[in-house]
């Protein structure tokens, strides 16, 4: 242990807190971007030493881990970034670095306030002064000794704890099968070696940045057996920490706090991780799983089947009977098993083989053969063997989902899933005080305003309605002038006004506004790669800004309409997302004035409406208050889960609810499917509209919602709108 003792009489100025502590060279160093930090920031550091692979970077006080990152090294040198809680308590806290093989730990003490919470924990003196700074009153007794354990040579070692003493049996460490997969569109799949009778050690490489993975330790009888990641930090909590006296300036601390409370807001899509198995939904953006790569270990599939291409059927089960060749069930030592059985491959008489979906080793195969078939987007077979670890296989077989997520595939017992950061190599950066935060959210739109709104009256006679409409996604992500990415349209930058004004607004404008009055606003549409992720969770976080967008501007509509007047609520696509939203976020009163609501190119689902009784489907061609929805495919495997996988539908052509198929310009007929809701056409290419990063138009006809049915679409307004007039007048 090294103590320290800080004269409180001296202003020691230190880069994070008070005190610079030097400890043997042998140990790594850690510099930091700010003298003091408050909850809820972000902590840069850069690490260096002189023989290490990997260090890592722990902050700590006297009571437990508060945070930490590991950090990939290049030439001895690499920088990371801690996220700070921002339940944090005000006072000193340590921070620590080192690497797995050395036993020498560089510390020194950091400074954190918390102005917006109190808490019993805190220890902290505020003093004001025309400057801000920290200094130390006390004693600080660190830990600068620790535990050496294995060096980090070619990748990450990850340890977990696996309970050898389950249902009634003793398993020694020979019948114990260890293995780590990360969930994704590739495989990368690690056996582990058990040290001892309960630690299980991976040897990863090739891996960086926070992904998805699932941990499964299997017995020799087939037996599924708790397993646990154990931290990769060593906790080196200090015995004790100095009391802290900040000296205060109350406009850079309100600053400074403004600018945490927008990093985050910018990272809060990013908090809510992933949950992999989870059956409500899919996971979140943080620890987005690796994108579709069909090699493995440099290993083309023998056989690789895309889903797209085949007709679709419920159950992988029907998949393998009806398509899928070379392989075969059979029952080993009572166990039903799925094997690969290629032409080339003469062993698999001898191996089992590996069977994966996105990634993860299937322990049950009836669960795997009754799943949606309509998840998976490739099956992939590569034949001969394959060595992972103590491992040996006899074939691979490997289900991908269109999520890449494990998307409603139910939770293998006893396997722990779970969000990991790998360490990253990063370029070394000089401390910055001024360094912007790497994700940039434009300026918000004021709907006061005149600017932000697209408006046309065309009712000259007053019987019309007013029209609230909200336009689709238009931006992919970009870059401000700082580097920093932004996941938002920008409702200032004329090159996003553009695209949404001149590209769409004005168009649908011109076959809506005849008769009506039009509003249409700016906001800050999410950018297409939330949805390219065709991921649930990730669209749902990165979209709540551009809903708040929406739901302000249109609280700032009807608080100025004549609510006399019926009202018609419409979107595409991302704007047809706003109008479900809209439809939660409004009252009774602003419903009862509510003649439709159209969901052109976006899914209602059963959910939506169980949270919300004012979505009601529409059952023909003057029903009102009502919510119309439709979404067109030249066939139903074309349904795309995160965008038109919908529990309602009406056909705009001759708005019914059946499968009476309707011709549309003398050559389209439109025929709506009531098993998958969606509206099937034929007669019509789309061909006009070019798929997108095999998203949109590509089967299905995305990008015709708001044009192709245009002239039902404002015959329908106006028919509704009467029926709602109608309605009143008997009142």
């Amino acid at each position: 242990m090294k103590t320290i003792l800080i004269n409180m009489n001296n202003r020691i100025l230190s880069l994070i807190a008070a005190v610079l502590l030097t400890l043997s060279s042998f140990a790594a160093h850690v510099e930091t971007n700010r003298p003091w930090y408050l909850a809820g920031e972000a902590m840069q550091v850069s690490l260096s030493d002189v023989d290490a692979q990997i260090a890592y970077a722990e902050l700590c006080d006297t009571r437990g881990l508060a945070a930490g990152v590991a950090v990939g090294l290049s030439q001895g040198q690499g920088s990371g970034v801690i996220e700070l809680p921002s339940s944090l308590h005000s006072g000193y806290y340590v921070l620590s670095v080192y690497t797995r093989d050395d036993a020498h730990v560089s510390s020194q003490l950091v400074a954190i306030v918390n102005p917006l919470h109190k808490s019993a924990d805190d220890d902290i003196k505020w003093l004001p002064a025309d400057s801000c700074w920290a200094m130390g009153n006390g004693t600080a007794d660190l830990v600068s000794q620790k535990q050496v354990e294995e060096r980090e040579i070619e990748g990450h070692i990850i340890k977990a704890r696996v309970s050898n003493v389950y249902g009634g049996k003793t398993y020694d460490v020979s019948q114990i099968l260890p293995s780590l997969s990360i969930i994704g569109q590739q495989i990368h799949f690690f056996e582990g070696k058990m040290v001892g009778d309960s630690i299980a050690v991976f040897y990863t490489y090739g891996i960086q940045g926070k992904l998805p993975l699932v941990l499964s330790a299997v017995s020799s009888t087939g037996e599924s057996l708790p397993i646990e990641m154990i931290s990769p930090f060593a906790a080196l909590l200090p015995k004790q920490l100095p009391h802290l006296e900040f000296h205060y300036k109350r406009s850079e601390v309100e600053s400074r706090s403004l600018d945490m409370q927008r990093h985050q807001i910018a990272i809060t899509p990013a908090k809510r991780e992933l949950k992999l198995g989870d059956l409500s939904d899919d996971t979140a953006e943080e620890g987005c799983p690796l994108p579709y790569d069909e090699n493995i270990h440099g290993v083309q599939p023998y056989l690789s089947y895309n889903l797209d291409e085949y007709r679709q059927f419920l159950t992988i089960r029907e998949v393998l009977l009806e398509y899928v060749q070379c392989v075969s069930r059979r029952t080993i030592q009572g166990q039903q098993q799925l094997i690969v059985t290629t032409e080339q491959d003469q062993y698999n008489h001898v191996s089992p083989s590996l069977v994966l979906i996105d990634g993860m080793p299937v322990m049950d195969v009836e669960r795997l053969l009754n799943y949606d078939a309509r998840r998976i987007h490739y099956i992939n077979i590569y034949g001969h063997q394959f060595t992972f670890g103590n491992g040996v296989y006899s074939g691979i077989l490997s289900f991908i989902t269109r999520s890449g997520r494990l998307t409603n595939y139910p939770t293998e017992p006893n396997y722990q899933y779970l969000v990991y950061s790998f360490p990253e190599v990063s370029p070394l950066r000089p401390a910055d005080t001024n360094q912007p935060s790497e994700v940039f959210i434009p300026q918000a739109p004021d709907y006061i305003d005149s600017t932000m709104w697209i408006t046309a009256d065309g009712d000259t006679d007053g019987t019309g309605a007013d029209i609230f409409y909200v336009v689709s996604t238009w931006e992919e992500d970009w870059k401000d002038s700082l580097g920093r990415t932004c996941h938002y349209a920008d409702v200032w930058n004329p090159l996003h006004r553009e695209h949404m004004g001149t590209l769409e607004i004005n168009k649908v404008a011109a076959y809506m506004s005849p008769g009506n009055r039009f509003y249409a606003p700016f906001y800050r549409h999410t950018t297409i790669d939330a949805f390219l992720t065709q991921n649930e969770d990730t669209v749902y976080q990165r979209t709540r800004l551009a809903m708040a967008d929406v739901c302000a501007a249109f609280d700032h509509f009807q608080a100025r309409r004549d609510k006399s007047r019926p009202l018609i609520i419409a979107g595409f696509s991302q704007g047809g997302l706003a109008v479900v939203e809209l439809l939660k976020h409004i009252d009774d009163d602003t419903y009862r004035q509510l003649a439709a609501a159209y969901v052109l190119g976006y899914k209602v689902t059963k959910a939506d409406m169980t949270q919300c009784s004012r979505i009601r489907p529409a059952e023909g061609e003057s029903d009102t208050g009502v919510t119309i929805c439709y979404n067109t495919m030249k066939d139903v495997k074309y349904i795309k889960p995160v965008i038109s996988a919908s529990d309602i539908c009406i056909n705009p052509v001759n708005w019914r609810t059946d499968a009476t198929p309707a011709t549309l310009h003398d050559t389209i007929t439109v025929t709506l499917s009531p098993e998958y809701h969606v509206l099937v056409v034929s007669g019509y290419s789309g061909s006009e509209y070019p798929a997108y990063k095999d998203l949109i138009n590509v089967g299905d006809i995305h990008s015709c919602e708001p044009w192709l049915y245009s002239e039902c679409l404002a015959k329908n307004i106006a028919t509704r709108t009467a029926a709602y007039r109608r309605k009143q007048n008997k009142k």
